[in-house]
């Protein structure tokens, strides 16, 4: 993928814009994660940890 940069690209300011992009998704899907399951747990009258257990069997 480095092939398709100029010669002089700045790669520690691509570096640091992906570093905060990936930290900046992360954020907004634990925010949008919990809040479903604090929705969840609120409409369902029950405790946040009852909502957030895994019953796969």
């Amino acid at each position: 993928m480095g092939s398709y940069n100029k010669y002089n690209n700045n790669c520690y300011k691509d570096t640091f814009a992906l570093c905060t992009l990936n930290s900046l998704t992360s954020f907004v899907a634990g925010f949008a994660v919990f809040s479903v399951l604090g929705f969840m747990s609120h409409e369902l009258g029950v405790d946040i940890s009852t909502v957030a257990e895994s019953d796969l069997s």
